[in-house]
């Protein structure tokens, strides 16, 4: 089994909850106990009244254990009763979709070796498939573990994977030697 198999491996039947749709960002879904993030008011040299008022104040957060960043915009998440959506649909749409994925206990996935191309199953029927189409030089995918120091499975369309700590600089590996 490849190390990139195992690792997400390890949030099967496991809920996903807390999705979330946010357009330049991404989608981001969380796994596993609810761990909170408290991001504490700092000052801002910025011209924009509205980022020195955001970095003013406190953020609290709340995300699972493991937390899943899809940043391509190569994605489309089939549900059992409801429309397809892709990031072409309007924004409404997508987070009228998405939501649905909450409660949704993640129950299988496939990683193409050469084109990182991801398929992640659910047990109530959504499919959610990552990178089709997508650049070669593109991330589609981050995967945060709850490890010691926290460590991140990044996947790239070019058929690469990094597995460091947040503070190391990635170095990419092929997945098929995983």
């Amino acid at each position: 089994m490849y190390l990139t198999d195992r690792i997400v491996s390890e949030i099967i039947d496991l809920p996903c909850w807390a999705t979330r749709w946010r357009g330049q960002f991404g989608l981001e879904l969380s796994f596993g106990p609810p761990k909170l993030h408290i991001r504490e008011p700092r000052a801002s040299n910025s011209k924009r009244a509205m980022v020195r008022r955001i970095l003013g104040h406190r953020r609290v957060t709340v995300r699972g254990a493991w937390w899943l960043w899809i940043t391509t915009n190569r994605w489309k998440l089939t549900l059992a009763d409801a429309p397809t959506v892709t990031p072409a649909n309007s924004d409404r749409q997508i987070a009228n979709s998405v939501q649905w994925l909450d409660g949704q206990k993640l129950t299988g996935f496939s990683i193409s070796a050469d084109s990182a191309y991801t398929q992640l199953h659910f047990d109530l029927g959504a499919l959610l498939e990552i990178g089709q189409g997508a650049v070669k030089s593109d991330e589609l995918w981050t995967l945060s573990r709850p490890s010691r120091p926290p460590r991140a499975l990044c996947v790239r369309a070019d058929g690469l994977f990094s597995h460091e700590a947040a503070s190391k600089q990635n170095r990419w590996r092929l997945l098929s030697g995983a």
